[in-house]
């Protein structure tokens, strides 16, 4: 008599455990989609003829302004066409990760302080961001 009460316990234990696991994973979704308004990830990808101007305007759309939670940056050599003349110069990438609700206010910032006179402005989206990094990028913009 006390066996079956015991495995009727643990039984109920799995079940409730279950179900408290359901519960995490709805809020997990919840948090991420409805609590955050069902924001994105993405990627603004942009070039810069030097690290200075780079990381200036940077740090105002890091810090300043929020619009982006970081950006990796590396030295780049680029060929291109630019007025009837093929060039050929060392330039920095810019990858901005930031959100789809500041997307738009980082791409008219960069445009409007950005030292060439045709930026480069390239939208990516994240796909199959992991939870953790999604709710920092968020946490980290306005």
């Amino acid at each position: 008599m006390f066996y079956p009460y015991i495995k009727y316990q643990y039984s109920y234990s799995c079940e409730f455990l279950k179900f408290i696991n359901k519960f995490v994973n709805i809020f997990s979704w919840y948090k991420l989609t409805i609590n955050k308004e069902i924001d994105n990830g993405l990627i603004l990808l942009s070039t810069f003829p030097d690290e200075e101007s780079l990381i200036d305007l940077s740090k105002t759309l890091i810090k300043d302004k929020k619009l982006c939670a970081c950006v990796n940056y590396a030295r780049i050599n680029s060929l291109y066409m630019w007025k009837n003349d093929l060039k050929q110069e060392s330039e920095f990438l810019a990858l901005y990760k930031t959100t789809s609700k500041c997307v738009e206010q980082l791409k008219t910032e960069i445009l409007k302080k950005h030292p060439y006179e045709i930026p480069e402005v390239v939208i990516l989206t994240m796909k199959d961001v992991s939870h953790g990094y999604l709710n920092w990028l968020i946490d980290s913009t306005k």
